[in-house]
């Protein structure tokens, strides 16, 4: 017997219950009345083409397609399926695997990384980008946090900053270069405060400190979204980015709130 935890909504009531999968030879010691999975209801016990047994929990009619789906513990499946289906041979992908290759999450992840990359992540800003990414939650921002927490997506968030910074020609060795210099050249006019710096980036790297998912939510800098050009209710469109140029300015990210990123890279840029 093998006991499987899932969330499931029954009866309007979404809760974390035990589910129990057995083998054909304990669900017949048992007693249970078992069907083909193919022909299984809410509650009835089903065997599987992997010879185990265990309780359908959903069973929906697809209004536009009208083909018929059945959903157990480990996985969900189409009645008119031709390959095997069963526990063991058919294991449902983590709901974050799914998320991950959906248009909504990578446009929210684009326009993660431009924020990022520009400026220290406020609330503000986690306000928008969940709903960028799921404006039609009761609370955007709490399922962009959940989000954030997978591991799927953060690989995502780390490919999207290295593909943006290699098409700038910063590449992890480069930066190491460039870092190295940095160390030698603050040890050699005694600056060994900027030295330590150095080296806590090397120990960053290392991740013998911490982690992205404990560095990622800061909000000890406030930004004045005055300083914004904005996109306006209802036009999708507008660019992040400071408008102060007393100061060179970082990579300018154009943000569509509809259709993703756009990064240009400007006359002159330095990334330590």
């Amino acid at each position: 017997m093998v006991v499987i935890e899932r969330r499931f909504a029954i009866n309007g009531v979404q809760k974390k219950r035990p589910y129990y999968v057995y083998t054909k030879d304990e669900a017949e010691e048992k007693g249970y009345d078992i069907v083909s999975w193919r022909e299984a209801k809410p509650g009835e016990w089903a065997l599987d083409d992997a010879n185990y047994v265990s309780q359908c929990v959903a069973r929906t009619v697809m209004p536009k397609t009208g083909n018929t789906e059945v959903k157990f513990p480990f996985a969900r499946a189409f009645t008119n399926r031709k390959k095997p289906f069963g526990y063991g041979i058919t294991q449902e992908k983590h709901w974050a695997e799914v998320e991950a290759g959906k248009t909504r999450t990578k446009r929210a992840v684009k326009a993660y990384v431009a924020a990022v990359m520009d400026h220290t992540i406020t609330e503000e800003d986690e306000r928008r980008l969940g709903k960028l990414y799921r404006h039609d939650q009761l609370k955007p921002i709490a399922s962009w946090r959940r989000l954030l927490r997978q591991k799927p997506i953060q690989d995502m968030i780390l490919a999207e900053m290295a593909n943006i910074l290699d098409r700038h020609g910063v590449t992890p060795d480069t930066v190491v270069e460039d870092l190295v210099v940095l160390k030698d050249k603050a040890v050699e006019d005694k600056q060994y405060n900027v030295a330590r710096q150095v080296l806590d980036r090397f120990v960053d790297m290392l991740g013998m400190k911490q982690g992205l998912g404990e560095t990622e939510h800061q909000t000890g800098v406030q930004v004045d979204w005055s300083q914004f050009t904005l996109p306006e209710e209802g036009t999708g469109t507008g660019v992040i980015g400071p408008n102060n140029t007393t100061q060179p300015e970082p990579i300018k990210t154009e943000i569509s709130w509809e259709t993703g990123i756009k990064v240009e890279k400007p006359d002159e840029t330095h990334i330590i």
